[in-house]
């Protein structure tokens, strides 16, 4: 129906969008007189600054997380040893030797070091408590983390898993965790809804 031109194309926009930069203008006219087009907006900083940073905040977050999971992993490693806490060879496994658990406490740890890192930087701090979101996923990271420890220490039943994954999904849900739509990396969005 109506186009937009210019400055305020769908992808400056959603570039935009992803900065969190934008200021809201009134609607304005389409081509067909009786219906309004998508606000138009404009960015408050250039797009390209503001990108960078925002890109630049993210690789910070990912990278203080997967250097606190690699750090830890080491001495979750020992611990898990000294404790027995190990997967011994079987028929049903993989690995020929005895393997220690004890990396998915080092990701939760590296997960929760991030969500304090991010919420430490500005650029990112509302992303975060902008709602309850990030608390639903690390809340339902750590109901994984427990479903993942009882089934090491004593093998769960396939209907018992699949009852701790619900209850984290749940808690996503409760949390008003939600995903309207997916950018991938050189390719855009992909709208998931209706």
């Amino acid at each position: 129906l109506g186009s937009y031109g210019g400055e305020n194309s769908p992808d400056d926009i959603s570039r935009g969008l992803f900065a969190g930069e934008l200021t809201r203008l009134p609607f304005r006219r389409c081509a067909v007189t009786s219906q309004r087009c998508v606000p138009r907006s404009t960015p408050t900083r250039g797009l390209r600054g503001s990108y960078v940073t925002n890109v630049v905040a993210y690789v910070t977050v990912a990278l203080v997380a997967a250097v606190v999971t690699m750090v830890l992993n080491r001495p979750a490693r020992r611990i898990s040893l000294a404790l027995g806490y190990t997967a011994e060879p079987d028929e049903r496994k993989v690995h020929q030797y005895v393997t220690p658990y004890g990396g998915g406490g080092a990701m939760f740890v590296g997960l929760c070091v991030g969500v304090v890192v991010a919420m430490a930087i500005p650029a990112l701090r509302s992303v975060i408590t902008a709602s309850h979101e990030m608390l639903g996923v690390v809340l339902a990271a750590g109901v994984m983390f427990v479903v993942g420890i009882v089934d090491d220490f004593r093998d769960m039943s396939p209907p018992a898993k699949t009852a701790g994954m619900g209850l984290a999904a749940t808690v996503l849900y409760f949390a008003g965790a939600t995903m309207f739509q997916l950018k991938l990396p050189f390719a855009g969005f992909i709208v998931l809804g209706p």
